[in-house]
């Protein structure tokens, strides 16, 4: 992830000004389907001041975000995508630059064999249906290998979709959780086959007869980092990034040859759902700056090791239209009603399709 201010580039991971905008470097997109880049998503706190242009060969420009509809003729090809923010001079406050990745057509519909692994939005199973559903109508067939299939339940029907999801949990939870809490939230990692032994073929031959899947992503990142301060910001990242390379190191130990996809997590909604669920304890700013920083820590990480790429979550999520929110007076018995968001970081239905389909377009990108 790379931003360039003023017309100087630095790393995400020493960037400290909120306002300045930042994007994966590539963004994955697939024919007939439409792929967005949302410019709040660029700089959560407050933005860059100016006017916007976006410039690329593809898509078209809208108020709040650049969108892609890819046509046949775009298939397997690749397009710069640029992004500035003028003053009203013309001059250049910030730019940013990405790539965006079309698909190739769908070629020898294979099967494929799928491990998610998440906090709450993959325990949700609301991507992944839009997942399995998006690759099933391209012709594949897919199966899904995990434990439950979201609340701890066991699979009852052929297509439901296992999973490793568990709410509230971190990269350091999976690399070395052991309790014996039987609830399954609460109790041991299930890649441990005992306290400090990350062993991911004892978890295949349990769930997989021994083989390994295909693919493997890993969508974690708002309990890793959201009780940090600016202080202490860095003591969690360096914990995060070394339970990312004990999971990471782990999986390719059973499974060298697994391609292995890190979620870069869907920016949260607005403060007033903060305010709603944390009160004062946890506040949007705080938050998008610790995220940001995240999301820079996993893209120098995937960087290590082959094969481990980014999925840009980050920059297609519509925060303003899909977090849940109600509507109430705008004050104590006020007949004023305003809609206020009410959930900081769990989409509604429709975020959580948008979600789908970015997953989507990152696994056609890699299936050939």
């Amino acid at each position: 992830m790379k931003l360039f201010f003023s017309g100087c580039a630095v790393g995400l991971c020493s960037l400290l000004c909120a306002a300045s905008p930042v994007i994966p470097e590539e963004i994955y997109a697939v024919e007939g389907k439409e792929c967005s880049v949302y410019f709040a998503n660029l700089a959560m706190n407050g933005g860059v001041p100016g006017e916007i242009e976006v410039f690329s060969k593809v898509g078209r420009q809208d108020a709040k975000r650049w969108r892609f509809v890819p046509e046949a003729k775009h298939a397997g090809k690749s397009f710069p995508l640029k992004i500035e923010w003028k003053a009203p001079d013309g001059k250049t406050l910030a730019t940013c630059e990405s790539v965006v990745k079309v698909a190739p057509p769908v070629g020898e519909k294979r099967s494929i064999t799928i491990m998610l692994c998440g906090s709450s939005s993959t325990d949700g199973t609301f991507y992944p249906r839009q997942l399995a559903d998006r690759l099933k109508a391209d012709g594949y067939t897919v199966k899904f290998i995990g434990t439950h299939i979201g609340g701890g339940k066991p699979a009852v029907k052929p297509d439901d979709i296992l999973a490793e999801g568990r709410g509230g949990w971190r990269y350091r939870d999976y690399a070395s959780r052991w309790n014996d809490d039987p609830h399954y939230k609460k109790g041991k990692s299930p890649f441990l086959s005992g306290p400090g032994k990350f062993d991911y073929q004892d978890y295949l031959n349990r769930v997989n007869g021994g083989k390994a899947p295909d693919f493997i992503t890993i969508y974690l990142g708002g309990n890793d980092i959201a009780s940090a301060t600016d202080e202490t910001v860095q003591r969690y990242l360096d914990d995060a990034a070394a339970a990312f390379d004990e999971v990471i190191t782990g999986f390719r130990k059973a499974a060298p040859e697994v391609k292995i996809g890190i979620v870069l997590s869907a920016p949260p909604a607005g403060q007033d759902a903060f305010g709603a669920n944390y009160g004062t304890v946890i506040r949007r700013a705080q938050y998008c700056r610790n995220l940001e920083k995240f999301w820079g820590m996993l893209e120098k990480k995937c960087k290590q090791y082959s094969g481990v790429t980014p999925i840009p979550v980050s920059v297609g999520v519509d925060t303003e239209n899909h977090y849940p929110s109600r509507m109430e007076p705008v004050s104590d018995g006020s007949r004023v009603m305003v809609r206020r968001q009410t959930n900081a970081l769990h989409p509604t239905l429709d975020g959580n399709r948008q979600i789908g389909d970015i997953f989507y377009f990152w696994f056609r990108n890699h299936l050939q």
